[in-house]
């Protein structure tokens, strides 16, 4: 790891990132802090805790995968218990590696070809081994059924200063890039693909590249980081350092084997995996279940700020003025305003001591700590497991495992934190989604450890045989949750759709609008068949309808999130019925004025509708049948208008035909006569039956407005 460090120190020129370097000590001995308590979370993390003693000024290093670096740096807790301190801690520097590749001389990032490499060093000296390019690439072709002999070129040495590179076409591979080189010869232009070797020939250009590509090698190399913590103080101390680090979730698995009564053996099992380079040696071991808050921040990558850049505020020049002389030729006087020189004197200033020594001391009593990590104050006593101790930690809960636990690197482990009874009865439980036609052999099994049961998987033996699997979800002491864990086949369940109704609950007029409430009911039945040898509850799943109140039971044997749970005892060889039954309500708005005849001989005769109502739609009935006798009349009228106009034009077209003097032509006369006396009568009448429409429109209007009953 040394190795490794000093080979990146060397590359990137001493870009350390280093807290308060100058008290870094010259003459510090080698500390080791054995790992002794470990702290695994749910959400994953590891609170690693490292405890031992340390003489005089001591240096600790820690070796860390380059991805952990950040949580170090968010993280690391440091503590030098009997006097002494931390006086810093230093670590090597990530700058980006395209940020470190442009301060060479030759910029590699982004893989460049040679012609773009050649390009950065214009103005330098180089040698070059050119060799014409040879398209078939070897000293013989074939043509068809002959062979030829190609003459290759022979291999000449070019020296000079690179002067660009530019684009320019080729008679084999269309368009090339070309090198322009100054030679003593004078200007040469050069094909890349004729170019063999390239030695350059100032020293510090090879050096650059070569330490460019070693840092590009090193960057994929260096996955392991080293991490120097420093304390500073006299004689021997107690010292501790704490960190979080990224470790995979622990997991738990239980296996559950039924008992006769209402009592169940559970044991549980905790996954633990030691994915670190290191081995855990008697490792004090906490298990912490819950879901704190975690997150990754990138603090090891240094963070460059993009500054303005400011111009200079440039001016024209002004051209050179001439003037002329004087028209009165007096003498000059003298230079009134003489240049004074007159010092000023620099103000002293003295820089402030920004290097002054960041000092760790131990925690103050009542300071807040880590509420998952293992600490001095841990209980390690309490429990009632054999192999492990549980216990509340704030919003949390811990298993604290009693022994010390060693572990070799990459490799894992099932250590026990259950096992004792708990309390469960047998049931069968239906879920149409799920299976429409038999239940799932279930236990309700309620937690009467102490211990939180964190989810995993359970698996189930009844009777000394395997009997299936179940999963459950974290599992609180005291709680109870429904695990299923085979497909019953003593039992059968039919789901069929019962009856349904629709009837009015109520009717009231508003502002115009009546607005007519239906109570929607339906029913599903749920038929099943016990073919056991013993009599057995069947829990039957019914999904809550958005909208829908349960009528039938009146109440549920327990709710879930989106479910009723219903008891349902079955005799052995019995059938039995379940019927759920559950309504909602609809509101339906029409106009007062637009209600149909039948709708409104409906209310009339239904039993929910109140008496003001009905009282209200037969008053609407009599306006309306009266503004409808009105519209008929004025009808009528207009009808019989219509029908003397069209005989009128009938009687002239005859007229027209006949001989004045005869006598038809004299009865048409008279009968136009007695028509058009007619017309002025209708017409009178005509206007009579409009005002009454009218108003009869304005009684139907006026009191559609007013009613408002329920």
């Amino acid at each position: 790891m040394s190795t490794i460090k000093n080979t990146s120190l060397a590359l990137l020129a001493a870009a350390a990132a280093v807290l308060s370097p100058a008290l870094v000590g010259a003459e510090e001995s080698a500390a080791a802090l054995p790992l002794t308590s470990l702290a695994l979370f749910t959400s994953g993390v590891g609170y690693f805790q490292h405890d031992g003693s340390v003489t005089g000024d001591a240096r600790l290093e820690l070796t860390f995968p380059s991805r952990g670096i950040n949580d170090i740096i968010k993280s690391l807790i440091l503590r030098d218990l009997d006097g002494g301190t931390v006086s810093s801690v230093t670590y090597a520097s990530r700058d980006p590696i395209t940020r470190a590749l442009k301060t060479f001389a030759v910029d590699l990032t982004g893989n460049p070809e040679l012609a773009a490499i050649l390009q950065q060093v214009r103005g330098q000296q180089v040698e070059l081994s050119v060799q014409e390019f040879n398209p078939y690439r070897a000293p013989y072709v074939q043509a068809g059924s002959q062979t030829a002999k190609v003459e290759v070129p022979p291999v000449t040495k070019v020296s000079g200063t690179v002067v660009g590179v530019e684009s320019r076409g080729h008679p084999v591979t269309g368009e090339t890039a070309m090198l322009n080189l100054l030679t003593a010869q004078g200007m040469k232009s050069i094909s890349i693909y004729d170019i063999q070797e390239v030695r350059f020939q100032a020293p510090g250009t090879r050096a650059d590249i070569e330490k460019a590509l070693a840092l590009l090698a090193a960057a994929k190399d260096l996955d392991k980081k080293t991490v120097a913590v420093h304390f500073a103080g006299a004689g021997k101390r107690r010292v501790r350092v704490g960190y979080l680090q990224e470790t995979p979730v622990w997991k738990t698995s239980y296996r559950l084997s039924l008992g006769d009564a209402k009592e169940h053996l559970l044991q549980g099992w905790a996954v633990v995996e030691n994915t670190t380079d290191a081995d855990w040696n008697n490792v004090g071991l906490t298990l912490v279940s819950g879901r704190p808050i975690t997150f990754a921040m990138d603090l090891y990558t240094p963070l460059y700020v993009t500054r303005p850049e400011a111009q200079l505020e440039l001016y024209q020049s002004l051209r050179p003025q001439t003037y002329d002389m004087a028209m009165d030729e007096t003498a000059p006087e003298e230079d009134q305003y003489a240049e004074e020189a007159e010092a000023i004197p620099m103000a002293k200033s003295a820089m402030a001591d920004m290097a002054k020594r960041s000092e760790l001391a131990a925690a103050p009593r009542g300071a807040a700590q880590p509420a998952t990590a293992p600490r001095d104050d841990f209980s390690l006593t309490q429990g009632v497991a054999a192999a492990a101790k549980g216990a509340a930690v704030g919003t949390l809960f811990q298993y604290v495992i009693a022994k010390p636990v060693t572990l070799a690197r990459q490799q894992s482990a099932l250590l026990p934190i259950l096992n004792q009874n708990v309390g469960g009865e047998r049931y069968a439980i239906y879920n149409e989604s799920v299976d429409p036609a038999r239940p799932l052999s279930a236990l309700k099994l309620k937690n009467t450890s102490s211990l939180h049961l964190q989810q995993g998987p359970i698996t189930v033996f009844d009777g000394g045989a395997y009997a299936g699997d179940a999963q459950i979800a974290d599992l609180p002491a005291g709680s109870e949750v429904f695990i299923s864990y085979a497909v019953d086949l003593e039992t059968e369940v039919e789901a069929v759709t019962g009856t349904g109704t629709e009837d009015i609950s109520t009717v009231k007029i508003t502002r115009g609008t009546v607005i007519t409430t239906w109570r929607q009911q339906r029913e599903r039945v749920y038929n099943v068949k016990n073919r056991g040898q013993r009599a057995k509850t069947v829990i039957i799943e019914h999904p809550v309808s958005a909208g829908f109140n349960l009528v039938e039971p009146k109440q549920p044997m327990e709710t879930a999130r989106g479910l009723y749970r219903f008891s349902l005892p079955v005799d052995k060889g019995k059938t039995a019925k379940l019927s759920v039954v559950e309504d909602r309500m609809v509101d339906q708005s029409v106009a007062f004025t637009n209600i149909p005849s039948d709708r409104i001989e409906l209310y009339l005769r239904t039993k929910n509708v109140s008496q003001a109502v009905k009282d209200a739609l037969q008053k609407l009935v009599a306006l309306k049948g009266r503004l409808a006798d009105a519209t008929a009349a004025r009808a009528r009228i207009e009808e019989e208008i219509r029908a003397i106009y069209t005989d009128q034009d009938r009687i002239r077209s005859n007229m027209g035909k006949l001989s004045r003097d005869s006598d038809l032509y004299k009865k048409y006369e008279k009968t136009l006569s007695e028509q058009e006396n007619r017309l002025f009568k209708l017409d009178a009448d005509l206007d009579k039956a409009k005002t009454e429409e009218a108003t009869r429109k304005k009684e139907v209007d006026a009191y559609v407005q007013s009613v408002d009953v329920k």
